[in-house]
Order: C-alpha cells, then structure tokens, then sequence
C-alpha cells in the first residue's frame, strides 16, 4: 500500500541519493542535487547539494538546507548520530582543491 510520495525540486535537474530516519522522531531527511535554487533557498551555483526534513506521516517537506560552491556539489550519504541528533552528509565537489573532491558536512 502507498502512503504517500512527496515530489518537488527546481527548475533543473534534480536528485535523491540519501535517505536517513530519525528513529527519536520518526522525520525523514533526504541529501542529494539540485541544479538550481529549491523553495525558500539560493542556488549557490553549478550543482548544490541540499538536505531536506520530511514529516515522516506526509511527506510534507518540513524544511531544506541548499548548500555548495559556484561548482557542481552533491550530496549522496546522510546519516544520524542517535546519542547527539546530529547527521552527517558526505558528497563530492568540483571545485576548490582540483577535480572531484569529497566533503563531509555535519548538520544539527
């Protein structure tokens, strides 16, 4: 049975690639892409990576985080730390050092 699908992005190309649940609340949060600026947010440029809240009963997008640089930035792994609440995201970057670079940024 489907309870819900919740669907939104940006004008561009945009991706999923993340999934954690917080096990105290129950909220959803997804990381991944998104090629221009999402609801509320600015596009840094290029890709930014983000991360969004979902209330877990609806699907309802509870709020989001869009983050990068001018280059192309994804977000593609989040995880919780149970004892502190805190999630990490980890992606790569196309710009800074040279190439692709990882980055691992911590949320609370």
């Amino acid at each position: 049975t489907l309870l819900w699908t919740m669907q939104f992005g940006s004008t561009g190309f945009d991706a999923g690639h993340g999934l954690a649940v917080d096990s105290r609340s129950g909220s959803v949060f997804l990381t991944g892409y998104a090629q221009h600026a999402l609801e509320g947010q600015t596009s840094v440029g290029g890709f930014d990576a983000f991360v969004s809240k979902l209330n877990s009963s609806s699907g309802a997008v509870l709020w989001t985080l869009q983050f990068g640089t001018n280059g192309a930035d994804r977000g593609l792994a989040i995880a919780m730390d149970v004892s502190s609440g805190d999630f990490f995201v980890t992606g790569f970057s196309n710009s800074g050092l040279g190439g692709s670079d990882v980055f691992v940024s911590k949320l609370s």
